[in-house]
Parts: structure tokens; C-alpha cells; sequence
């Protein structure tokens, strides 16, 4: 994703209401064919790693950590020791979030699901696929290709669509939360894509299980048989709240 400079046609993602529509207890098989993404933190900031089923209504996993410093900074807008408390996140005591916890986390997954494609930001992408190499791990066999500004176009076209029909179902309010920071940006090409700085302009606003959540519903675009129509574009359109 861009970091974008210019804002002025930034654009709120979804509703309360809409998302909450698709709120529910979620469940995820062991063996169960899934794409996992993850938004690995270079700073003291939120990183995230979400599994989704591949098989409809898909359900979505996610599991969060953040550095201790920084949730108590913002501990009075957002509730993260509460979260934690409910086992929706894990507060680090490092100022950053060490790669390792998240290369087990995924690890873990890589032993209990059918892992068909996994995706990562390109931030950290190099540091831990050389971290995972020297724990005996190997990503490569299901990471996909480095994304471009046009797959998260239709990351968004599929995450739109599957919200619409209601064929996506969640449980942590964090990955609510981040998708409620989530803003948006038509580039002139008329791409569709995250524009991080209005995401990120309230106090404490995180983004990154909306981006892990995009990359899921690009893998799964990917691994679909079916192709989006120019009716799921209009959908994300129709979305839209004018911040």
C-alpha cells in the first residue's frame, strides 16, 4: 500500500451497522483449507495476523499484539488490556513487536490448517522469511507474489462484496476497531486503494487488521474460481461515507 499525500477524497470504508451484520462465532476446523496475512509492526505499533476459511461463510481468525508502552499510552480511547484479558491480544513487553512471536503464531496455524496462500505487508516481509528460515520454517511454499496497488483494489472489491452478502463472519473487536479506522483513496486510474494517512489522523486509530483482512480477501480472489464483476466495484462504491 502508498502512503498517500494527498486526502481530499478519502473516504470511511463501511458502517457500524453494516459490519455488525456480520458479527458471529467463529469457527475455523482444524485441517480446514484457509489464507492467513499478516501486518508485522516495525515501531511500536500494532501488528496482526488473520486466518480465513476458504470455505463460505468464510470465518475469520485474527490475534493481535501490541507493545506495552504503547497500549498503556492509549489506554484511555482503547481498551487493549481488557481485550487482552479476553484473549483477543497479546501485550509485548519489548517497545516493538519481536518477529518470533508472530513466525510461531503463524507456525501454529501452518500445523492446524490446510494453508493454501499466505500474504504478509511488504514492510517486513525480508526480515521474517529470514527469521523463519533459520527456526527450520519455510514461507515460501505459500507466500504469494509481492502486492501492488491494484491487488489491493481487488482485496477491497472482495472484502465489499463478501460484506454485502453477508458470507464473512467475525469475533474480535479489534479487527472492528481497524476497519472502522479504515479510509480510503480513488487513485486517477480509479484504483481503489488504503490511504494510511487519514486512517491514522484520530489519536490511537490502528489499521493493520483491515489490511491483513484485505490481503485475505485477495488471496481468496486469487484462489477463487469465480472472477469479480464491475457490479462488486460499484458495491465498494456504494460503501463509501464521505469522512
Amino acid at each position: 500500500i502508498t502512503n498517500l499525500d494527498d486526502t481530499t477524497d478519502a473516504s470511511r470504508f463501511l458502517t457500524k451497522e453494516l459490519w455488525k451484520e456480520c458479527q458471529g462465532d467463529v469457527r475455523v476446523d482444524i485441517g480446514a483449507s484457509v489464507v492467513i496475512a499478516w501486518d508485522a509492526s516495525t515501531s511500536c505499533d500494532l501488528s496482526a495476523l488473520l486466518v480465513m476459511s476458504i470455505e463460505a461463510p468464510h470465518h475469520v481468525k485474527s490475534y493481535f499484539w501490541i507493545p506495552r508502552a504503547t497500549a498503556l499510552e492509549e489506554r484511555s480511547p482503547i481498551p487493549y488490556e481488557r481485550w487482552e484479558d479476553d484473549g483477543w491480544c497479546k501485550i509485548i513487553t519489548t517497545p516493538a513487536i519481536p518477529k518470533s512471536v508472530i513466525i510461531d503464531k503463524y507456525n501454529e496455524y501452518l500445523q492446524d490448517y490446510d494453508v493454501i496462500a499466505s500474504q504478509s505487508d511488504s514492510y517486513s516481509i525480508g526480515e521474517i522469511r529470514q527469521q523463519a528460515y533459520e527456526r527450520g520454517i519455510s514461507l515460501d511454499s505459500h507466500m504469494s507474489r509481492s502486492t501492488k496497488v491494484s491487488d489491493y483494489h481487488t482485496g477491497l472489491e472482495k472484502l465489499a462484496e463478501l460484506i454485502k452478502t453477508q458470507q464473512i463472519v467475525s469475533d474480535n473487536p479489534i479487527l472492528s476497531f481497524c476497519l472502522e479506522n479504515l479510509r480510503l483513496k480513488t487513485l486517477p486510474s480509479g484504483a481503489v486503494v488504503v490511504d494510511r494517512k487519514t486512517s491514522r489522523q484520530h489519536a490511537g486509530a490502528k489499521i493493520d487488521g483491515a489490511v491483513c483482512l484485505i490481503l485475505c480477501c485477495l488471496l481468496l480472489a486469487q484462489n477463487s474460481s469465480t472472477i469479480a464483476s464491475d457490479s462488486v466495484v460499484e458495491s465498494v462504491k456504494n460503501m463509501f461515507i464521505e469522512s
